[in-house]
């Protein structure tokens, strides 16, 4: 949607100086419309097509969530224990996180590669069978982050089945092993 507005914004600036001599475009000067544009709509754009802006991304709390999901559905979530977490001796540690599947359904726990491809790199320890309570671990990226976004937030994706799906978010990390 920011890619549009940016779009639309430069094209209405483009054809309108062109179109006249009046150094406005739709009553708004052309030097504050470029003002705008750089100062507030460029910062903002997030041209990575394959993840969502990390500000819309909703944070849990540690606790059991439940929600219905079916075949197909995703679940985009951060975890305040990432958040929270403290260093050890990488910028990656592992969460172990719990998921009851509802009966004739399979969930999968994953976090993208953002950037780099639509694609993630899914959870350790899953049975990859269906309507199994899960306990699975994956590695996640902790403060300070770096610039490309590997490895920020998890995804549940209902790949059969449907129903109420819970799940349990971690409240600290893996302990090094």
């Amino acid at each position: 949607m920011k890619i549009t507005y940016f779009l639309l914004i430069c094209t209405f600036s483009l054809f309108g100086c062109i179109r006249n001599s009046d150094p406005r475009t739709y009553g708004i000067p052309n030097d504050a419309m470029a003002q705008i544009l750089l100062f507030f709509v460029v910062p903002n754009l997030d041209f990575n097509q394959y993840c969502p802006p990390t500000d819309q991304i909703p944070i849990l709390e540690p606790g059991t969530y439940n929600r219905y999901m079916a075949e197909g559905d995703t679940y985009i979530f951060d975890n305040r224990a990432r958040l929270n977490a403290t260093r050890t001796w990488t910028s990656q540690e592992y969460f172990t996180f719990v998921i009851q599947e509802n009966p004739g359904q399979d969930i999968k726990l994953t976090s993208p590669r953002c950037g780099t491809s639509p694609g993630g790199y899914p959870a350790r320890n899953d049975s990859n069978l269906i309507g199994q309570l899960e306990t699975v671990r994956i590695p996640l990226m902790i403060p300070p982050l770096p610039v490309l976004r590997y490895g920020f937030f998890t995804i549940l994706t209902a790949t059969t089945g449907s129903g109420i799906v819970s799940f349990t978010t971690p409240s600290l990390q893996d302990p090094p092993q």
